[in-house]
């Protein structure tokens, strides 16, 4: 594992500096953007590639990737991405954006600066402890001290900028969470033996929901008993203003009381769900025997 993270670390942190040099001397905001985009792409692909279950054949691949496939598009990469919980609401609101822009450039040859997109991209612009650092200075045998990395600021007044810092950000956000999913890949669930097996896998799904049902119930028995102690401390004493703080406490104490009747009518439906499946597995299982079916 260690290994495969390593070669991707090298291949795409390679990658990123290709693109970054590309975004610096691109002739038009036109190429620095379609450039920007088919770089994100193509980490997508790889992202949701190393989060899926891996493929049969490279013609799986294709056929989900390539040409009409449902994944062949810039805009279905970042909806499943993002609907798969691998990218944050941050990461996939600016792609969007970052989308929206490479469509339009792409689409209308009118289209030939990042300026009027400029009030599109601010929003989307980083915290300065996100912007990447373009190199790290190491220490040498003359120094004992290397100089401190220059922590890069945006320039808002330029709209290439804003979108070269906002894209570089992005790239490096994604390839963090592409080492992430090396540890999370998908694996293709065993085959079910029989209905005895479904039945206790929901027993044991049934019967974790009742005990974070009881978890709950307990922690809203304590905190009305917390708001009703406070409530007798302030009566004890006689001054106005605890008047005010007696009745905030009793509001809440109303509102927990009718949240905590809400989830005792919960626990009752799933204790009784869970009677009913242990009793169905029961009697399927004795049916099992009955047949010598095993």
């Amino acid at each position: 594992m260690s290994d495969i993270i390593n070669k991707q670390v090298e291949h795409w942190a390679r990658n990123l500096a290709i693109l970054q040099d590309e975004l610096e001397h691109s002739a038009s905001d036109r190429s620095c953007v379609i450039v920007a985009a088919a770089y994100i792409d193509e980490l997508l692909e790889y992202l949701l590639k190393n989060f899926l279950y891996s493929p049969s054949s490279e013609k799986e691949d294709k056929d989900l990737f390539s040409g009409y496939g449902p994944l062949s598009s810039f805009s279905s990469k970042i909806l499943l991405s993002y609907r798969l919980g691998l990218i944050s609401n941050y990461e996939y609101k600016t792609l969007q954006i970052i989308r929206k822009i490479r469509n339009t450039f792409a689409h209308d040859i009118s289209k030939e600066s990042l300026l009027e997109y400029k009030e599109m991209l601010v929003p989307s612009v980083p915290a300065r402890q996100l912007l990447l650092i373009k190199s790290i200075p190491l220490p040498s045998e003359n120094t004992a001290e290397p100089p401190l990395p220059i922590v890069p600021e945006v320039d808002m007044s330029s709209s290439r900028d804003i979108f070269e810092k906002i894209v570089l950000c992005l790239s490096n956000l994604l390839l963090s969470r592409c080492l992430i999913v090396v540890k999370e890949k998908r694996v293709i669930p065993q085959d079910y033996k029989s209905l005895v097996e479904i039945d206790d896998q929901k027993i044991c799904l049934i019967q974790k929901s009742l005990n974070e049902l009881e978890q709950l119930i307990d922690l809203i028995k304590k905190a009305i008993e917390l708001n009703r102690q406070m409530i007798k401390g302030l009566s004890d004493t006689s001054v106005t203003q605890n008047n005010k703080e007696i009745e905030k406490l009793k509001v809440e104490i109303r509102n927990l009381e009718t949240e905590l009747e809400d989830y005792k009518q919960e626990y009752i439906k799933t204790d009784a769900l869970l009677s009913m499946t242990k009793y169905a597995r029961e009697q399927i299982k004795k049916a099992f025997d009955k047949e010598m079916l095993t």
